[in-house]
């Protein structure tokens, strides 16, 4: 018995080793790609040890280097991914940081996204109305994103703009934030602390699920193939998901059991008026006991389009990570997981943030140590 538990620990410790050493991997070239992002994994590891302030004079030395090399003559001209026909200034209210919300998480490498690190221009294909065309938007200083189109008309301005919102969450008020997480508070005024999303909250929706139960290489793999087929190029909306119907979703998009999630689900939040023809959906319908009630959703998944929607009231911990908590038998963790459907939870106060920060990133450096991987942070 003893030696089939180690055996499974130990299977465990690799597989997680793995994980990390993936993800090792993936900050060395986000590293490349991004510049800043050391910064980022150096600050989330120096806000759970109490050493913000150092951290965030780097990060704002960083962003000023950012700031100045953008707004020298020439870098604004520079090609952008499309061949504009329109261009226009969206002035913000809040700074945003293009770079670190795109770097935020992995949304930018699902379908129909484009991203050129060197350029900082994030681009993709959309449509309007009956037209096809795309949007590309790139940031001349943190105050400002400049936008442009092409296949859409002038008049298309005021959606083209709407949609850019939505990506960057310019109209999120960080105030509470920054009140809630004081260590976090120079990140967030500089423009970081925003999560990239989709152009509606159904396609946040479809890509959630599309990353249960599966892998990454997998989750692109699916999106890839709803935009290339229902979507003909762009992310397509509910309707086109229910025309191209559960049959083809699980065979030809290679959904799997997801096929059906996404037919009931769709069809249920229609029905129920919590989204529109195009996928825009209404908060206040959309909250977490309705999103637990839709067949195939489970707390992951809803406390993820929760945060996409600003509701931080849960963090969305996936299997992987709950298990591994669990089995971790250290009495003396700072965080604790609730059993009930409505998943792991964890203090709004900056305490328990800190904390969930401090004890995950302990316990991965534990299992590191013990299975011969790298530190992690």
């Amino acid at each position: 018995m003893r030696n089939g538990r180690f055996r499974r620990n130990r299977a465990f410790g690799a597989r997680f080793s793995y994980r990390l050493d993936h993800v090792d991997r993936v900050r060395r070239v986000a590293a490349n790609a991004y510049r800043l992002r050391p910064s980022m994994s150096w600050i989330i590891s120096d806000l759970a040890a109490g050493k913000s302030q150092l951290r965030s004079n780097f990060v704002a030395a960083c962003l000023e280097r950012r700031k100045n090399r953008l707004q020298q003559p020439g870098n604004l001209g520079n090609v952008g991914l499309i061949r504009a026909e329109h261009e226009t200034v969206l002035n913000l209210r809040w700074p945003v940081d293009l770079a670190l919300t795109v770097a935020s998480h992995g949304w930018v490498q699902l379908a129909p996204w484009r991203w050129e690190p060197e350029s900082g221009q994030l681009s993709r294909s959309e449509k309007i109305g009956d037209r096809l065309g795309a949007i590309e938007v790139a940031q001349p200083k943190l105050g400002a994103i400049i936008a442009r189109w092409v296949g859409f008309d002038a008049t298309a301005q005021g959606e083209v703009l709407g949609r850019v919102r939505r990506w960057l969450s310019t109209d999120w008020e960080p105030s509470a934030a920054i009140v809630a997480l004081p260590d976090g508070a120079a990140l967030i005024e500089r423009g970081g602390g925003r999560m990239l999303r989709g152009s509606s909250f159904y396609e946040d929706f479809i890509k959630t699920v599309l990353t249960i139960n599966t892998s990454w290489s997998a989750t692109c793999r699916m999106t890839a193939a709803l935009v290339a087929e229902p979507g003909g190029g762009v992310f397509p909306g509910p309707e086109a998901l229910l025309d191209y119907g559960e049959d083809r979703l699980r065979e030809r998009a290679k959904l799997g059991f997801r096929a059906q999630t996404v037919v009931l689900a769709t069809r249920r939040m229609r029905d129920d008026g919590a989204i529109t023809s195009s996928g825009d959906g209404m908060a206040e319908r959309l909250d977490h006991d309705y999103l637990l009630s839709l067949k195939g959703i489970g707390p992951y998944a809803a406390a993820h389009c929760r945060v996409l929607l600003h509701d931080f009231s849960r963090i969305p911990v996936d299997s992987v990570a709950t298990a591994y908590l669990r089995n971790d038998t250290d009495a003396t963790r700072p965080l604790s997981l609730s059993t009930d459907r409505r998943g792991a939870r964890i203090s709004r106060s900056a305490t328990g943030w800190l904390g969930c920060a401090r004890g995950l990133r302990n316990r991965l450096r534990r299992n590191q140590n013990k299975s011969g991987g790298r530190s992690f942070g």
